[in-house]
């Protein structure tokens, strides 16, 4: 199973895959037992010691309005950057959903920002939603992946060449809006244990 995208694709890529989605349905039923068969990948979600300010970074709504976190008040968020163009994106989405439901009672927001391309971004985002059975999750955007290459790669070490960015990544965000763990590569974020780690990473347990 591919964990993780390794790169920004082309825009060319890209957007035939984005303009392909509309085909996926003949694709959904492989996506759920490949969730299903997929390991939790715990190890993969690590703290971030000590703690990283995030960098500045913005979002829009389906419609086009910016948002930053200020605009979405919580005790501390999950950011998912991904995108329908990632096969693995597209695999964690409805695990995603499934622990967006799971921490509501704790008030930590769930933001899934994804980088699209076409000319309706939104309704790929939309359309994948309605045909993964995906309720929990609003419609976030992250135009040209601007938000992505801020928060998509760690910073380097110095003296070494940054890494390329890799889809999905997670962000667990206190509310000091911190970086205090990530992970790359799609996990079943909807174990019990992986619902639990979050929580303990963010104070709400």
């Amino acid at each position: 199973m591919t964990r993780a995208c390794s790169s920004f694709p082309t825009r060319r890529r890209a957007l035939g895959l984005a303009l392909g989605l509309a085909g996926a349905a003949t694709l959904a039923p492989g996506i759920g037992p490949r969730q299903a068969r997929a390991q939790a990948g715990l190890e993969r979600l690590r703290g971030t010691d000590p703690a990283r300010p995030l960098p500045d970074f913005a979002f829009t709504t389906a419609d086009g309005a910016r948002r930053t976190l200020a605009d979405v008040p919580a005790r501390g968020w999950v950011i998912n950057l991904w995108g329908t163009w990632c096969a693995p994106c597209r695999e964690e989405m409805p695990a995603l959903d499934r622990m967006a439901a799971a921490l509501k009672a704790d008030n930590i927001a769930l933001l899934a920002l994804a980088w699209e391309f076409g000319p309706s971004p939104a309704e790929n985002v939309a359309r994948f939603y309605a045909q993964h059975g995906i309720v929990n999750l609003a419609v976030w955007l992250d135009p040209r992946g601007a938000a992505g290459r801020v928060l998509a790669v760690p910073p380097a070490e110095p003296g070494a060449r940054p890494a390329s960015p890799r889809y999905p990544t997670t962000l667990l965000v206190n509310a000091a809006r911190q970086e205090v763990a990530r992970a790359e590569g799609a996990l079943a974020w909807d174990s019990a244990d992986a619902i639990a780690m979050v929580r303990r990473y963010l104070g709400a347990s």
